[in-house]
């Protein structure tokens, strides 16, 4: 087992709904930025499908994520030689128990450790509300992205969800709660750490990979950016159940929810 990696490192560090898949898909298509995936998932990790992107053998249980370290630094930095993952805040334990030595480092220091050319993008949604109502749709109807949405259209497929305050309001607590760990969780890193928004992301992607580039240190090839091809699945029914959500919350006494947007730029 090598003792820290020889190379340029870099994680996405976000949230359900930020759109961390869409820029580790288009980072990935670069073949030049390392092959971001959700690696550090307990709910995913003994799948096929990340199974197979580790290439884990068959018979080799799940035990433990420091035991399948190898394998998670080989993937991720299949492309380019740069290792890349995404991290979302609540997985974020698991990626630093995978590169732990020292009981005496702190989470960051056993990643720096580790990768002592490491960067971070720490991606946020300003729309709190309707990032939450993102991830309230998934949940309720098990389509995460417009691959999986079968015959409905683009911009249809929230339609199956229910209008629920409650569960709205749930997500909302658990979108601040993200990041406010996240920003306790990079304090002390700004100097390595980019921030980037959702927004952003949707107003101009290749800009966005552009500034991903930079940052990390790489080099952008001559070959044009090409966004994955996912679709926008937020329709008509999310914009009308944030209309009624943010009204119902006014009227409940809870006060309106502020924009997010991480402190780093």
């Amino acid at each position: 087992m090598i003792e820290t990696f020889p190379g340029r490192a870099y994680l996405v560090c976000g949230d359900a709904r930020t759109g961390s898949s869409l820029l580790a898909a288009t980072l990935r298509a670069t073949g030049r930025a390392g092959k971001p995936f959700e690696y550090f998932t307990r709910a995913e990790i003994d799948k096929p499908w990340l199974r197979a992107e580790l290439r884990v053998p068959e018979d080799l249980p799940f035990v433990s994520f420091p035991d399948w370290r190898d394998y998670f630094v080989k993937a991720g930095s299949e492309m380019g030689g740069i290792f890349a993952a995404s991290v979302h805040y609540w997985q974020w334990p698991h990626c630093v128990e995978t590169f732990r030595v020292s009981s005496a480092d702190s989470a960051l220091g056993v990643l720096r450790r580790f990768f002592p050319d490491l960067r971070l993008i720490w991606l946020t949604r300003r729309n709190i509300v309707a990032q939450a109502i993102s991830h309230h749709v998934a949940m309720s109807t098990n389509i995460w992205n417009s691959r999986l949405g079968g015959d409905k259209r683009p911009g249809e497929s929230d339609r199956g969800a229910p209008y629920d305050f409650d569960r709205i309001e749930h997500q909302v607590q658990s979108v601040l709660a993200a990041q406010a760990g996240w920003r306790e969780t990079l304090k002390g890193a700004e100097a390595i750490t980019m921030g980037l928004t959702y927004e952003e992301l949707a107003a101009d992607l290749p800009g966005a990979v552009a500034r991903v580039f930079a940052h990390v240190g790489l080099l952008l090839g001559p070959e044009p950016i090409r966004p994955p091809g996912l679709e926008k699945q937020a329709g008509a029914w999310s914009v009308e159940m944030e209309r009624r959500f943010r009204e119902e919350r006014v009227r409940r006494g809870l006060g309106a929810v502020a924009e997010g947007a991480g402190v780093i730029k």
